[in-house]
């Protein structure tokens, strides 16, 4: 799967992550002056915290924004919408069904290739 984090947010956060797992005990000492209990495992849940947002916990699972989610709904509707033309225009065939990554259309033999490609 793909996983997104704007490059910004990814470099602080490795960043972040980085100093964690070199300095836990400086990490700690922050949280312990701020009146904070039980700084050690607070450090180690903002650092799981980290890796999960930048790498998943199997490595094969994402973080997605609602506008990341919306930009691949809008290209797949373009796109749907852009192949639906070409099908009824260019090749004289009829749309059956275009959603997603979805096409299915009725198209004349001589114009089978035409719709593939």
């Amino acid at each position: 799967m793909i996983r997104y984090v704007p490059k910004v947010c990814f470099t602080i956060w490795s960043c972040a992550l980085d100093a964690l797992e070199n300095d836990i005990d400086g990490a700690c000492e922050i949280i312990n002056s701020h009146g904070l209990r039980d700084a050690k495992s607070k450090v180690m849940r903002i650092k799981d915290l980290l890796y999960y947002v930048l790498y998943g916990v199997k490595g094969s699972e994402f973080i997605m924004s609602i506008a990341y989610h919306i930009a691949i709904s809008r290209s797949l509707m373009r796109a749907a919408i852009r192949d639906a033309k070409i099908i009824e225009k260019d090749c004289k065939g009829i749309v059956v069904y275009a959603g997603g990554d979805d096409l299915l259309a009725i198209v004349p033999v001589s114009k089978e290739l035409d719709a593939i490609y």
